[in-house]
C-alpha cells in the first residue's frame, strides 16, 4: 500500500481561506471513500469552485512572490516608451548570467499577443529539460502549430548548462510576441511541495526530481484553470495522428498484455473497432490543416462515440521511434521531424505516453505516481506487467520518438556531471538498438506542420522564432565540441 503525498501551494498557505480549503478537502475525501456519486455536474462545480478559489488566492499572494533573496521585478509604467525590436540575433554567451528567478512566476510571464491579437485556447504542457535547447527550439515550434500550444512550463535539470539556461530565457521571451507562455522553473519549483512516500524516496535522484515535476506541474495547470488539456511528454516526442499504416496487421503484437489487469482480446478488438473510423479521416485532417484540439472537440461532441478521448480524463497514445537514417535529399535539413522519416518496423505497443484532460482530475487521482509514460496509475490505470503500452492499432494519437541530430545528441553531455556519455559511439548505438526499421517505408507525414507554422506566424517570424536560433544553436555546439562529423 502507497503512502500518499500530498502536492499544496506554499504561497497559498500564507494567504488561505481555512474555511473553504476545510471544505474541498471534506469534498475530497467524500468523493476517495465512494460514499459521493461524483457526476459530471458535480466535478464541473467542483473545477469551477478550485478555479474561482485559486483566482482570490493568487490576487492575495502576488506580494509574497518576491523575496529577500529574490529582488522585485521593476515594474514598466505606461510613461516608458516601448523598446523597439532588433533583427539582430541575441549571442549566446559562455557563461550565463545567474537563473533569472522573475520568469519562475507566472505573474511576470503573461503572454503578450502580437498587434492584441486574442490567443485561441490550446493545449498546456510540462517538459523537464537537460541542454535540449536544439530539440527544444523545435519542439516549441511545432506543437505551437499542431495542438495548438498556449502554455508551457519547463523544468530545470540540476545539470544542465549556463549557456543553455541562457538560451531558454532569450526564447521564453521571443515566443510571448506570438501568444506562447512559457514559464521557467528551476530544478525545485518553489510555488508546489510534494511529500512523497518512503519507496518513492528510495527511487534514484533522476526520477525522484521527475516525480516532483510532473505531480508540481500538473496541479499548476489544475489550479491556473485556463487550458483543458495537458501533455506529459519528453523534448524528443512529438504528438502526432496516429496514420494507418501499410501492413499493420501483421505488426502489432501485443505480448505486454498480460497479467490479471491487462485488456481481454475482446476489449482490445472492440477499441480497435472504435477507434479505426477515426483514424481513417486522419490523413484528410492533416490536407486540411486541422489542430489536434479541434480534432478532440469534434469527436468529444460526436453523439456516436464516447471512445476518444477517454472519458476517465486520461488518454493514453502510443510510441513509434524514428531513427538516425536520412535520405540524400534530407542531409542539409534541420529539422528533425522532416529530416528522419524510418521509423521501427515494429509496432511493438510498449512505448506511450498520455494527455489528460485537466478538469476531470483530482487530487486524490495525483496521489501516487509511477512512471512518465504512466504518472498517474489512479487516473489511467494498468494494462497489464507494464504500466505503459498502449495497443498501436487502438490509438487515434502518436508519440512520435525521435534519436535526432548528432549535435542534438551530444549538447546534453556538455551540462554538468552528466549520467552517461553523449558521443558519436552512443549516438549510432542508440539508433541500431531501436532497429530494424523500416527503410522501404518513408514516413513523411510529420513535415507538414512547417508550412502551417510559416503561414501562421509569417516568414520572417518563423526565421527569428526558429530557423535563425536553431542554426545559431546547432552552429554553436559544433564549436564547442570540435565536432567534424556531419550527421
Amino acid at each position: 500500500m502507497h503512502t500518499l503525498f500530498k502536492v499544496v501551494a506554499l504561497d497559498d498557505i500564507i494567504n488561505y481561506d481555512s474555511s473553504r480549503y476545510e471544505l474541498e478537502m471534506d469534498r475530497e475525501r467524500e468523493l476517495s471513500s465512494g460514499n459521493v456519486n461524483e457526476n459530471e455536474d458535480d466535478r464541473h462545480k467542483h473545477y469551477a469552485t478550485t478555479k474561482q478559489r485559486r483566482h482570490y488566492d493568487e490576487k492575495l499572494s502576488v506580494s509574497s512572490h518576491t523575496s529577500e533573496s529574490e529582488p522585485k521585478t521593476e515594474q514598466k509604467t505606461d510613461t516608458e516608451p516601448e523598446q523597439e525590436p532588433t533583427s539582430s540575433p541575441t549571442p549566446v554567451p559562455t557563461q550565463a548570467p545567474p537563473y533569472d528567478s522573475s520568469l519562475d512566476h507566472e505573474v511576470n510571464t503573461v503572454p503578450t499577443p502580437l498587434n492584441s491579437r486574442v490567443v485561441a485556447p490550446g493545449f498546456a504542457a510540462c517538459l523537464l529539460v537537460l541542454d535540449d535547447t536544439i530539440r527544444l527550439h523545435e519542439w516549441v515550434a511545432y506543437h505551437y502549430t499542431v495542438l495548438p500550444l498556449s502554455s508551457l512550463v519547463i523544468g530545470l535539470d540540476p545539470k544542465t548548462s549556463n549557456d543553455s539556461i541562457a538560451e531558454i530565457q532569450s526564447m521564453a521571451q521571443s515566443w510571448k510576441d506570438v501568444g506562447l507562455n512559457i514559464t521557467i522553473w528551476p530544478t525545485n519549483p518553489k510555488r508546489y511541495e510534494v511529500k512523497m512516500s518512503r519507496q518513492e524516496n528510495k527511487m534514484p535522484e533522476y526520477q525522484r526530481m521527475q516525480t516532483h515535476f510532473v505531480t508540481s506541474c500538473t496541479h499548476h495547470f489544475i489550479d491556473r484553470a485556463k487550458e483543458n488539456w495537458l501533455l506529459l511528454a519528453d523534448s524528443d516526442e512529438f504528438l502526432s495522428y496516429n496514420l494507418i499504416k501499410q501492413g499493420e496487421e501483421e505488426e502489432s503484437p501485443n505480448s505486454i498484455f498480460q497479467g490479471p489487469t491487462a485488456p481481454s482480446k475482446e476489449k482490445i478488438a472492440s477499441d480497435r473497432e472504435q477507434a479505426l473510423p477515426i483514424r481513417e479521416q486522419l490523413l484528410d485532417y492533416i490536407h486540411q490543416n486541422t489542430t489536434i484540439l479541434s480534432l478532440i472537440q469534434e469527436q468529444k461532441d460526436n453523439s456516436s462515440q464516447t471512445y476518444f478521448p477517454s472519458i476517465s480524463g486520461c488518454t493514453r497514445v502510443v510510441g513509434l521511434a524514428f531513427g538516425t537514417n536520412v535520405t540524400n535529399g534530407n542531409k542539409g535539413e534541420i529539422l528533425m521531424t522532416r529530416k528522419y522519416q524510418t521509423h521501427q518496423k515494429a509496432l511493438h505497443n510498449r512505448f506511450s505516453k498520455v494527455i489528460l484532460e485537466l478538469p476531470k482530475i483530482r487530487s486524490r487521482h495525483l496521489t501516487h505516481y509511477e512512471t512518465i509514460h504512466n504518472p498517474f496509475p489512479k487516473l489511467c490505470g494498468k494494462n497489464g506487467r507494464f504500466s505503459s503500452g498502449q495497443d498501436f492499432k487502438s490509438s487515434v494519437l502518436r508519440v512520435s520518438h525521435y534519436i535526432g541530430s548528432l549535435e542534438s545528441w551530444v549538447e546534453r553531455g556538455g551540462g554538468k556531471e552528466f549520467r552517461r556519455a553523449q558521443n558519436v559511439e552512443t549516438w549510432e548505438k542508440k539508433n541500431a538498438d531501436g532497429g530494424p526499421y523500416e527503410e522501404d517505408q518513408l514516413d513523411t507525414s510529420m513535415g507538414y506542420w512547417f508550412d502551417t507554422f510559416l503561414s501562421k506566424v509569417g516568414k520572417d517570424a518563423g526565421e527569428e522564432l526558429l530557423l535563425k536560433p536553431l542554426r545559431n544553436r546547432i552552429d554553436y555546439v559544433r564549436s564547442k565540441q570540435n565536432m567534424s562529423y556531419v550527421s
